[in-house]
């Protein structure tokens, strides 16, 4: 009875493995049955090229890809060089304008044209007047008289440009100040000239102070105009002499 009851346990595991087996067995055989067969090596063949055709055209497409990526960070940089450029241009163009303004014929010309007109009018009015030679200032600030420049001037012309030029600009300047040098590098008719423009211009101006070293003080001066005698700094009493002013 031990030996029985024994065994029928194992009897039963093994019924079940057998089943377990037989379920198995017809499980694989149907799923042999509706399994595809086999390919063939010309199917094999086949899928490897289109399987190689279609890395091929992957690699093509990828390199297009890398192309157009590479085209446009080209085309991003080639923007922002244009912008740069653009600025750098404008900002050129900008300085230019101001090199331009700045130049002797642009902003600092006009400005200086407009002063030179009425300087060079009272300097005409100052020639009609003294009969001198004809001073002008030019625009590039040359200094002319009678179309000669200045330095190729004698001492005594250089002298009465000077006169007329500081006249002016005392009248132009409102200063009505008029301070000459100097005035014994005049010839005595020279000399009768400049007096008789200070006397033209006496209601024009309000202190004129000639200076220059003569033997003794000269006579004959016009209404406007006094004489005094400096030594050392001091004023002093010297007889007028008529060969300072006129022959």
């Amino acid at each position: 009875m031990l030996a029985r009851s024994w065994l029928s346990p194992a009897a039963t595991r093994s019924k079940r493995h057998l089943d377990e087996a037989e379920t198995a067995a017809s499980t694989l055989a149907e799923w042999e049955a509706v399994a595809c067969p086999a390919p063939s090596e010309d199917a094999l063949r086949h899928a490897r090229e289109q399987l190689a055709t279609l890395c091929a055209e992957r690699d093509t497409l990828d390199n297009r890809l890398k192309a157009l990526r590479e085209t446009q960070r080209q085309a991003n940089h080639a923007d922002e060089s244009t912008a740069k450029a653009r600025l750098a241009h404008e900002a050129v163009a900008a300085w230019v304008a101001i090199a331009d303004a700045l130049a002797p014929d642009g902003m600092p010309g006009e400005i200086l044209g407009e002063a030179l007109g009425p300087l060079n009018a009272r300097l005409m009015k100052s020639s009609d007047i003294t009969e001198w030679s004809t001073v002008k200032v030019t625009s590039d600030m040359q200094v002319l008289a009678g179309e000669r420049s200045y330095g190729l001037l004698s001492e005594s012309e250089q002298c009465r440009v000077d006169a007329m030029l500081a006249e002016a600009i005392a009248h132009l300047s409102g200063l009505r100040l008029l301070v000459l040098d100097r005035f014994d590098v005049l010839d005595l008719h020279g000399r009768g000239d400049l007096l008789v423009w200070l006397e033209a211009i006496a209601g024009e101006i309000d202190t004129a102070l000639i200076f220059g070293t003569l033997k003794s003080l000269p006579s004959h001066l016009p209404s406007v105009v006094a004489a005094h005698w400096l030594d050392n700094g001091t004023l002093t009493q010297l007889k007028e002499a008529d060969s300072c002013i006129h022959p």
